[in-house]
């Protein structure tokens, strides 16, 4: 009977398998990912150091800083809707002493002061008017839309008031489909 060496065996002493030799061509290409992924890594991140320290990049954040906005607008009206509705303009700046303070009120001038149930407002792109609606100022038979100038936060001053001729709710009552 003719025994094999135990060296060529898969099976080791003791019952256990023995390991596979790796092949040296896959362990040397692994090798070469992993690096080329460590030498990638240190790129982007000595790449994001250097951006983040870079004067232009602070000079950059400097400015968005300086462009955040430091003004809240809101629009607001009485609970027992017996005094006018109204714009408030409160401190957004968060580095200021005054962070959430009141700056001022801007009371909705007559006719359709009040009542109006303050709920919707935009923002024009420039930033130097806001348009305000009302919920029930329809129902009331008042504008619905308020338009304030911003362009001073400070002090807002209000345009103009209107009515959209073609919103669903005007063409329903007109039509008399409600």
């Amino acid at each position: 009977m003719h025994h094999r060496s135990q060296s060529h065996s898969p099976l080791r002493r003791g019952g256990g398998f023995r390991p596979a030799r790796p092949d040296l061509a896959l362990v040397t290409e692994r090798r070469k990912n992993r690096m080329r992924k460590v030498y990638i890594a240190a790129v982007l991140i000595s790449s994001a150091a250097i951006l983040l320290s870079s004067p232009l990049f602070r000079e950059v954040t400097a400015a968005h800083d300086e462009d955040k906005e430091q003004h809240l607008f809101v629009w607001a009206g009485d609970q027992a809707r017996a005094n006018a509705d109204f714009l408030a303009v409160i401190n957004f700046d968060q580095h200021s002493k005054h962070y959430g303070d009141v700056i001022t009120t801007f009371p909705l001038p007559n006719p359709g002061a009040s009542g109006n149930e303050p709920h919707h407002v935009g923002l024009s792109a420039d930033g130097n008017v806001l348009a305000a609606g009302g919920l029930l100022s329809v129902l009331k038979g008042q504008n619905e839309i308020f338009f304030f100038d911003v362009s001073n936060p400070n002090r807002p001053r209000f345009l103009s008031s209107a009515n959209p001729l073609r919103t669903s709710f005007r063409l329903s009552r007109m039509e008399g489909s409600w």
